[in-house]
């Protein structure tokens, strides 16, 4: 069974400490140090895909995706006008 938060292995995500440092796997006053920071994903575990590894923290800890937040992409296209219209055009016809 997948969780809601659908994370897959090499996704940026921001560590968030969680309200409930008993929460499982728990939480680990060392692990403070990675909140806010950008990591991957290095590994997915647990029956419900809910517990993660991530790469940058030299392999220490355990986290739950309820404590990850997913860095989204942005993309950046660069059209000239010509290119716009030609772009727009091959959704209007």
């Amino acid at each position: 069974m997948a969780n809601c938060y659908h994370f897959e292995v090499g996704d940026i995500v921001i560590v968030h400490k969680p309200e409930d440092p008993h929460e499982y796997p728990g939480w680990n006053m060392n692990m403070d140090s990675f909140v806010g920071i950008e990591l991957a994903i290095k590994e997915i575990r647990g029956i419900k895909r809910d517990i993660v590894k991530l790469e940058g923290d030299n392999n220490r800890w355990i986290y739950n995706v309820k404590w990850l937040e997913l860095v989204e992409e942005d993309i950046n296209i660069n059209l000239n006008d010509e290119e716009l219209q030609s772009f727009i055009n091959t959704f209007i016809k």
